[in-house]
């Protein structure tokens, strides 16, 4: 019988010779532990910022993050993929994003600091000013997004994880530092968020070069090549990518700019409860699109059928629980102030476990070379959500707002289930948990 010890061994590995199915489940444990620092952060900021406070927070806060995941250009993707079938190649892959990275980062901090003002007219004059500041961070961002892309690439999951649960702790050091110290404003808790991003892409940097070894001097021809490379991948891949980011991050991008602070407040309250469901299928996604890339068609379906319905089970398990404890959850953790987004936050319980289930069954796209398909399939939603948000937000307030992404997600959903007999030529994956899952998950776990 397989001793608690040997488990334990198992799920901590994460790296080398580690099953995606080990992997998975540590990436899973970090996410339970990264989600209850998150949830102590978010209780601290609401409690003592209020509505109002917390509106201002993500207003500075959102922006530098966005845009850099916005700017992406598909690189993280694109050397994932490229450095698994072709290892040999990574030297030279480093060398190009180096390059490339810094470049589009610095364009996405001039794209922010130019239209912050028109965008944030509902704030004060200081927030404006603070937001355009927070964006020369973006380039900070986007290195460390190439750093975590290079991880995983070497199936250095547990380095991964590790890296993961030091930034939201030391986030919620500092926070309650300032808290206790009775200065925490909305401008300090957004330090407190980005400011571990400066020494973690630092040691990320130094990792990945000594790792990687990176080659600079042979020839212009050569670093042509490696940028051609990484573009013919990254540029198909980085619509869905860039369709991702805006799918998660659209509607706070606009409900930002049409809700008062006090609203805005409510509403990120709420999305945040809801997204706590979102540790599931990032687990697998985080795993399953290096592990499956460069499979044959038949491994990639069977792998990602059987993710996304374990997540899925679980995930709807976990929403039908949280949406049960919502008022009680709201009132408990932020203050009775909060406890007016109950209704919208239900509702973006449900959209987030169908964009779980989205995440998961993208990867098998990603992961046979067919980028474009997902990207079209994100781009459907986004096109969906942003008429349905400009409607449905004036019309029916932070509801409305709930609403729009719900119908967005099963648009998107639809899509994505058709994709696999119309681009694949093969079978919709089944949702529906199977005996034969529950055995090899059995399996897995006691060996």
């Amino acid at each position: 019988m397989t001793s608690l010890k040997q488990l334990f061994g198992r799920f901590t590995r994460g790296e080398g010779n580690a099953s995606g199915f080990s992997a998975s489940v540590q990436t899973l444990g970090v996410n339970v532990a990264v989600l209850l620092v998150n949830v102590l952060t978010g209780i601290i900021t609401a409690r003592v910022l209020g509505p109002v406070g917390r509106g201002e927070q993500e207003a500075l806060m959102l922006w530098p993050v966005f845009l850099a995941r916005a700017f992406t250009l598909g690189l993280p993707s694109a050397f994932v993929f490229h450095v698994r079938r072709n290892p040999k190649v990574a030297p030279y892959l480093v060398s190009a994003s180096f390059i490339a990275a810094p470049a589009a980062g610095l364009l996405a901090t001039l794209v922010g600091v130019t239209f912050i003002p028109y965008w944030l007219d509902e704030y004060s004059a200081d927030i404006v000013r603070m937001a355009q500041l927070f964006m020369l961070f973006t380039p900070i961002v986007l290195i460390e997004e190439l750093c975590i892309a290079a991880m995983l690439a070497r199936d250095e999951f547990k380095r991964f994880n590790t890296i993961r649960i030091i930034r939201p702790t030391a986030t919620l050091t500092l926070l309650v530092a300032l808290a206790v110290f009775g200065v925490l404003t909305p401008s300090l808790a957004v330090f407190a968020y980005i400011a571990p991003t400066l020494p973690i892409t630092f040691y990320l940097s130094r990792l990945l070069w000594r790792s990687y070894q990176p080659r600079w001097f042979e020839g212009v021809r050569q670093l042509r090549r490696s940028l051609v490379m990484l573009f013919s991948y990254g540029l198909r891949s980085y619509g869905n990518e860039l369709m991702t980011t805006l799918s998660e991050n659209l509607g706070r991008a606009l409900v930002v700019g049409m809700l008062t602070p006090g609203n805005m407040g409510l509403y990120v309250v709420s999305l945040s409860l809801a997204r706590m469901l979102n540790v599931f299928q990032f687990a697998v996604v985080t795993v399953l699109f290096p592990r499956a890339s460069g499979q044959p068609l038949a491994t990639v379906m069977e792998m990602t059928g059987r993710a996304v319905r374990v997540s899925t089970a679980v995930t709807c398990v976990a929403a039908l629980t949280l949406g049960a404890l919502g008022p009680f959850a709201l009132t408990l953790l932020y203050s009775a102030e909060f406890s007016a987004g109950v209704t919208l936050m239900r509702l973006l319980i449900v959209e987030t476990v169908i964009n779980g289930i989205i995440a998961v069954l993208i990867q098998a796209l990603m992961a046979t070379d067919r980028p474009g398909i997902a990207t079209i399939l994100q781009s459907v939603g986004i096109a969906a959500s942003v008429p349905l948000l400009l409607v449905l937000v004036p019309l029916l307030g932070l509801n409305g707002a709930g609403v729009a992404l719900l119908i967005s997600a099963v648009m998107r959903l639809a899509f994505a289930l058709a994709s696999f007999p119309i681009f694949l030529g093969v079978p919709i994956p089944s949702l529906l948990i199977k005996v034969e899952d529950l055995k090899v998950l059995k399996r897995r776990v006691l060996g």
